[in-house]
């Protein structure tokens, strides 16, 4: 095992994943985008945002369950695609992960380094705490308490931890998230990317992603939001701001080559 120190080694192996994924999308006509610090990334320092250590990409709804075929037919080893049906993630969300390394993220030891692919719902945009669109992003979250450590939280998270590993503890982590996607998804004219890690704020008017349209990122360029900055001040507010050290969100402990 040879641990991997810096972020700029990190940072061509998730280049390398992104750019496989980006060549099958083009393959086979599946339109895609560049989320959150990724995109953001895109704009602000044309590549990756210097202290980040994943890659973000949205799907339509419409193209994502092809896609997933796809992937689990078409990616070059040693790349590999997981999902809540084959691996520890436990939502809607897939990773493309480079299976020659390990990592640690969260309590999660069993995906390799990785990038993460978000299918994109169509929706009516509302985000009060009782629409819908909250209802899908709270179950998704119900579901990450639900198969995570007691010891992880404290207060209110700590006791709804306990209560939901009695009260639903035989069910697979992908039953509650197919009952969301099924009952509580609400066609309309906005776009949400409901299991992201900004739930129901990224959920917007979809002239915002429109048109997939090349950005330079680092030696190549990928597809984002035609109107990028409708989408990153929907996130960020002022995104070309650097924020300070301690706003800086890392995902991972620690990565190494198997």
């Amino acid at each position: 095992m040879k641990e991997i120190k810096t972020l700029d080694e990190l940072h061509g192996i998730l280049l390398n994943i992104a750019k496989v994924f980006d060549k099958i999308c083009r393959e086979h006509d599946i339109p895609y985008y560049m989320l959150g610090g990724t995109m953001l990334g895109a704009i602000r320092h044309k590549g990756f945002i210097p202290w980040d250590d994943d890659m973000d990409f949205g799907v339509e709804r419409q193209y994502y369950d092809k896609l997933l075929k796809i992937l689990a037919k078409e990616l070059p080893s040693p790349y590999k695609l997981n999902t809540m049906y084959n691996s520890s993630i436990i939502s809607d969300a897939c990773k493309i992960s480079d299976d020659s390394t390990g990592m640690i993220e969260g309590s999660r030891t069993d995906i390799g380094i990785n990038i993460d692919i978000f299918p994109l719902d169509h929706t009516n945009g509302k985000k009060g705490k009782l629409s819908k669109n909250n209802i899908v992003h709270k179950i998704g979250v119900l579901n990450a308490i639900r198969f995570s450590k007691v010891s992880d939280y404290n207060g209110i998270r700590r006791l709804v931890t306990i209560i939901s590993k009695i009260i639903m503890p035989n069910i697979k982590s992908y039953t509650l998230i197919k009952f969301a996607n099924k009952h509580f998804i609400s066609k309309g004219d906005s776009i949400s990317n409901l299991y992201g890690f900004w739930g129901v704020k990224e959920t917007m008017p979809f002239s915002y992603m429109g048109t997939p349209t090349l950005y330079k990122f680092e030696d190549t360029k990928f597809y984002g939001a035609e109107n990028y900055d409708g989408y990153l001040k929907s996130l960020y507010n002022h995104y070309m701001e650097i924020p300070p050290v301690d706003k800086r969100h890392v995902h991972l402990n620690k990565c190494w080559y198997k």
